[in-house]
């Protein structure tokens, strides 16, 4: 399983994360720039986590997320649908 792939709104180009610093344990901030040298859009965002779908053998007593319900957990177990292409 490869890195996330996030694309540029505005060209749909790759953006490439340049750098990124934690804010907190359950988030960072990121700092991503289109790879289309035309649109050069950089920007600025967050990696959150939100839920945990399966729980830590070894936990920290600090963290407390909760637990994904069941329609979270299908979501994750799904298999990627193959990507359409132009015939």
């Amino acid at each position: 399983m490869g890195s996330p792939r996030n694309k540029c709104p505005h060209c749909g180009h790759a953006m490439q994360i340049r750098n990124s610093n934690s804010e907190h344990p359950l988030m960072r901030a990121m700092y991503l720039q289109c790879t289309n040298i035309i649109c050069g859009a950089t920007f600025r965002g967050n990696l959150e986590l939100t839920h945990t779908l399966s729980p830590s053998a070894s936990p920290n007593p600090d963290i407390n997320l909760p637990l994904a319900d069941a329609s979270i957990r299908r979501l994750a177990q799904a298999k990627p649908q193959p990507k359409k292409t132009d015939a």
